[in-house]
C-alpha cells in the first residue's frame, strides 16, 4: 500500500519595530515687570490778595506824609495870602482913619464878633481797592511706567520617527511524497 505523506510549513512573517522617539525639554517662561509709580508735580501756587485801603483812611484824615505835606502846603498858601490880604487892608484903614478914631480897636473888635462859618459835609466813604490775583496751576505730573516683558522659552525636542518593517521570515510549503507500507516520520 502506497501512502502519501505530507508537510506543510506555514508562512511567517518578520516585523521589525523601531519605537518612536520624542524627548522635549523647555524652560519656564520669563516674566519680569518694571514699575516707577506716578508722581505729582502739580501745585497750586497762593491767591495773592491786595487791599488798597488808603481811600478810605484819607477820607477819614490819615494821610500818607506826601500827600499830607501837600494839603498842608496848600492850606498854608492860602491862609498866607488870606492874611498877607488882611493885614494889607487893616494897614490901609490904619493909614487913612488912624487919625481920626481908634483904627486898632476897631479891627479887633471885628475879628470877636465876626463869628467863622463852618461847614459839615457828610460823604460816602470809598471802599477798599481789593485786588485778587488768583491762585494757578503749576508743574506737571509724571505718569510713571508700568511695563510687563513676556520672554518665552523656546521648547527643544529630539523627534525620532518610529518604523513598523514587515519581512517575510519563511515561505509557506507543502512537499508530498509517497512512501510504501508505512508512514515517514517526516511528516
Amino acid at each position: 500500500m502506497l501512502c502519501l505523506n505530507m508537510k506543510s510549513t506555514d508562512t511567517v512573517l518578520g516585523i521589525n519595530i523601531k519605537h518612536l522617539k520624542m524627548n522635549m525639554n523647555y524652560d519656564d517662561a520669563k516674566l519680569s515687570t518694571e514699575y516707577i509709580p506716578p508722581k505729582s508735580g502739580v501745585a497750586a501756587s497762593a491767591v495773592e490778595v491786595e487791599i488798597n485801603q488808603y481811600p478810605c483812611r484819607a477820607a477819614y484824615g490819615m494821610q500818607s506824609a506826601m500827600d499830607a505835606t501837600v494839603e498842608l502846603a496848600k492850606e498854608a498858601k492860602q491862609k498866607v495870602t488870606e492874611g498877607t490880604g488882611r493885614r494889607a487892608s487893616e494897614g490901609t484903614q490904619v493909614m487913612m482913619y488912624g487919625h481920626k478914631k481908634n483904627v486898632f480897636a476897631d479891627i479887633a473888635k471885628s475879628n470877636i464878633t465876626t463869628p467863622e462859618n463852618r461847614t459839615l459835609t457828610l460823604g460816602a466813604i470809598p471802599e477798599p481797592i481789593i485786588t485778587v490775583k488768583p491762585s494757578q496751576i503749576v508743574g506737571k505730573n509724571d505718569v510713571g511706567k508700568y511695563a510687563v516683558t513676556i520672554k518665552p522659552s523656546p521648547v527643544q525636542y529630539d523627534y525620532q520617527q518610529g518604523e513598523v518593517s514587515y519581512y517575510l521570515k519563511q515561505k509557506a510549503s507543502l512537499k508530498m511524497w509517497v512512501t510504501e507500507g508505512k508512514y515517514d516520520i517526516k511528516a
